[in-house]
């Protein structure tokens, strides 16, 4: 990425958040109605399980960065004075 000033970084990366997030919930919804379908007809599900909750892990870990990013923005460092 080019060198962009720090509130347009943050910008990038809330966006590229915002869309790990997205797509995280969505294959969460996947995962489930997957899940849901191999249990009605009688297949393991333990697997399928065990990567629900790896894709539940991800979306904490992502919605963490997310909040990082956002309390980054609200806490930003004034300029300083140039001294005389």
């Amino acid at each position: 990425m080019p060198c962009l000033p720090n509130m347009a970084k943050r910008n990038h990366h809330l966006a590229e958040t915002d869309r790990h997030i997205a797509q995280t919930k969505s294959n969460i919804a996947r995962q489930r109605a997957l899940i849901e379908q191999r249990a009605r007809v009688g297949h393991p599900v333990n697997l399928a399980v065990a990567l629900l909750h790896t894709l539940e892990d991800a979306l904490e870990t992502f919605e963490g960065h997310r909040a990082l990013i956002l309390k980054q923005r609200r806490v930003q460092p004034r300029p300083r004075s140039p001294r005389a």
